[in-house]
């Protein structure tokens, strides 16, 4: 999902998961935001994250992020894997760049 479009509809979950929480006196946030990251790590695993160039570096660094700053880290992760879908970010550089030894 295009980043113009998962931030907004990573806030209207939130909304919805506040509303919810509010209406049925239970941790609606709380699932989502867990429920959300799990499935971000699971996910990430499949794609192998690490492999491209998306800023979020590995599946374990982007579901701490879920878990500490939901509201960046899930709508990023949603861009970034809409793009790895697509075929549009570059895979990371292998292998370390040449030494100049003179």
């Amino acid at each position: 999902m295009p980043l113009l479009l998962a931030i907004p509809f990573a806030l209207v979950l939130a909304l919805g998961a506040a509303i919810a929480s509010v209406a049925t006196d239970a941790p609606v946030s709380a699932f989502l935001i867990i429920g959300s990251a799990l499935w971000v790590y699971f996910d990430a695993k499949k794609l192998d994250l690490g492999r491209y160039k998306t800023g979020l570096m590995n599946p374990e660094v982007v579901t701490i992020g879920c878990f500490m700053v939901w509201i960046i880290a899930f709508p990023w992760y949603l861009s970034a894997r809409y793009k790895i879908i697509l075929g549009e970010l570059p895979l990371k550089a292998t292998g370390e760049p040449p030494r100049n030894d003179s």
